[in-house]
C-alpha cells in the first residue's frame, strides 16, 4: 500500500521506508537483507537518525551497505573492490581515506561506478565520529 501511494506521487517516502521496500524485494528474490540504523551526536545535539539496508552478497560471504534513498547500491574500495558494509565505509571515512572508495549508483537504467567524493549523499549522521548503529 505504501509503496503503490509512493509510486502514485500521493505520498513522501522516507528512508526506513525505502529500507522495508528494498527488504521486501530482496526477500522475493531470495537474497538476504539486514536494517541499519545509523545516529549520532554532535556538539551535544542529537541529530537525526537514516536508516538503510545491507544486502547480503553470498560471493563476498559478508553483508554490504545499500542505501534506495541516497541512490547508492554499493561502497567499495577502488572501482572493482568487493563491496564494503557500513563500518567499513564508516571507518575509511573518518580515516580520511575517501579518495580510494568508489560508489556504484543507478544511471540511465545501468550502473555506473563514481568516486564517492562525487556523491555527496552519505548524511553526516551515518559517518559522524559519534555515530552508533543499529543492525
Amino acid at each position: 500500500m505504501q509503496y503503490q501511494r509512493a509510486a502514485a506521487g500521493e505520498a513522501k517516502i522516507r528512508c526506513a521506508s525505502y529500507a522495508e521496500i528494498l527488504t521486501l524485494f530482496a526477500t522475493v528474490a531470495g537474497i538476504a537483507t539486514r536494517t541499519v540504523d545509523a545516529g549520532g551526536m554532535r556538539d551535544g545535539v542529537r541529530l537525526g537518525n537514516h536508516t538503510f539496508v545491507e544486502i547480503w552478497y553470498p560471493e563476498h560471504q559478508r553483508f554490504a551497505y545499500s542505501d534506495l534513498n541516497l541512490s547508492t547500491f554499493a561502497i567499495r574500495v577502488g572501482p572493482s573492490g568487493r563491496p564494503l558494509g557500513t563500518i567499513e565505509i564508516a571507518t575509511l571515512h573518518r580515516a580520511g581515506l575517501n579518495d580510494a572508495l568508489f560508489a556504484s549508483i543507478p544511471v540511465d537504467g545501468r550502473l555506473e561506478t563514481i568516486p564517492y567524493s562525487e556523491l555527496q549523499r552519505l548524511t553526516d549522521v551515518m559517518l559522524s565520529p559519534s555515530a552508533t548503529y543499529l543492525f
